[in-house]
């Protein structure tokens, strides 16, 4: 089948707009991941544009307690995941319970679900009152930026280094480097996002690398803070291979190659969901 394109403009992407291709699987399956994915952000998008403040927290609230009673399901696949968390976690000395672990997810869904209803009602300014991080560290950030000509900041790949966002860009020039969505509306969803959150964005699904190449490292070297996802296992022949869970596993390795090729410092960040909001916490600093 011909695949699907359209041309999506926003305040928020670095270019003003973006041409997403939506190809059709050649197989149809029914709980396909994308598919999944699509009619989930759909319904939760609907949600937080419409309804009430004591809908939105009692929805999130009756599904965290549905999601915790069928935790002892048969094969449940989150349970087996915290398993094996609370495994590798006992080998370093750090010991938790499967069930702990999995409430500390479930909680943290709960909050994500809120942050995202700050964000639509009261906006991007509003979310950095629920960011802790410590001005020493953007400090840091700023210092290195002015000092190096720029930074690449490295994150996980989760909802809360989006939405910790607002609290890095209303301190220093930034921009994030996103894969969007294979999907149509999913991207115009993103997209809303982002210009909610008051940030600007680098979408590089189906986009010529050598231009982004050129375009990131141009970045670097315009004092600009450069935020890359680093956590997608990568299967490509120039992976970076890390020792992990007693395997090697394979990463992107070009926001090291912008940082060397633009001698700027390396900086990785995690972002923890706390009961009230989020934390980041920026690792040391390394040239390239």
């Amino acid at each position: 089948m011909e695949p699907r394109s359209e041309i999506l403009e926003s305040r928020a992407l670095l270019r003003g707009s973006i041409e997403v291709v939506e190809r059709k699987a050649a197989r149809v399956r029914r709980l396909r991941g994308t598919t999944v994915k699509r009619y989930l952000a759909r319904h939760l998008y609907a949600l937080l544009l419409r309804a009430p403040a004591w809908l939105v927290t009692a929805y999130a609230r009756y599904t965290a307690a549905w999601t915790n009673a069928l935790a002892g399901l048969p094969r449940n696949r989150l349970l087996e995941s915290c398993r094996s968390f609370a495994v590798l976690a006992a080998r370093r000395g750090i010991h938790h319970t499967p069930r702990g672990i999995y409430r500390r997810f479930v909680d943290g869904a709960v909050t994500m679900v809120d942050l995202a209803f700050v964000l639509f009602r009261r906006g991007g300014d509003a979310l950095v009152e629920r960011v802790r991080v410590e001005p020493e560290e953007l400090d840091r950030l700023n210092r290195l930026r002015q000092e190096h000509g720029g930074v690449m900041l490295c994150v996980p790949h989760n909802p809360g280094s989006v939405f910790a966002a607002p609290a890095i860009t209303r301190a220093v020039k930034t921009v994030l480097v996103s894969r969007n969505s294979p999907t149509i509306d999913r991207t115009r969803i993103a997209l809303d996002i982002y210009e909610r959150l008051g940030v600007t964005v680098l979408m590089v699904r189906d986009a010529n690398p050598i231009e982004l190449a050129r375009v990131c490292l141009r970045l670097l070297r315009e004092q600009t803070v450069v935020v890359a996802t680093v956590d997608r296992i990568d299967r490509q022949p120039t992976r970076a291979m890390v020792p992990m869970f007693g395997q090697p596993v394979g990463f992107g390795s070009w926001p090291a190659k912008f940082a060397v090729k633009s001698r700027v410092p390396l900086v990785p960040i995690y972002v923890h969901t706390t009961r009230d909001g989020l934390a980041m916490e920026l690792g040391p600093d390394r040239i390239c």
